[in-house]
């Protein structure tokens, strides 16, 4: 049936049915992205992310110690 031939109501009920469809698809594909990439396979929350190392979170010092002997030698004898 055509477009122009439809009344208000059937109008209504198509673009409905299109809008149901796409909201299917949308979903079906977020699912198969979210399984795809390992996610949803029963795995708690922060497994997939990366630990830190014991110790990786020291901070260096910014500044560099003062040298314990001087650059220069002092006067020869």
């Amino acid at each position: 049936m055509a477009w122009r031939d439809m009344d208000r109501g059937a109008r209504a009920r198509c673009v409905a049915h299109v809008v149901a469809t796409a909201t299917v698809v949308a979903l079906a594909l977020g699912a198969w992205s979210q399984l795809s990439a390992g996610r949803g396979t029963g795995s708690g929350p922060g497994e997939g992310t990366v630990r830190q190392v014991e110790g990786a979170t020291v901070r260096t010092p910014t500044a560099t110690p003062l040298p314990s002997a001087t650059p220069f030698p002092g006067p020869s004898r």
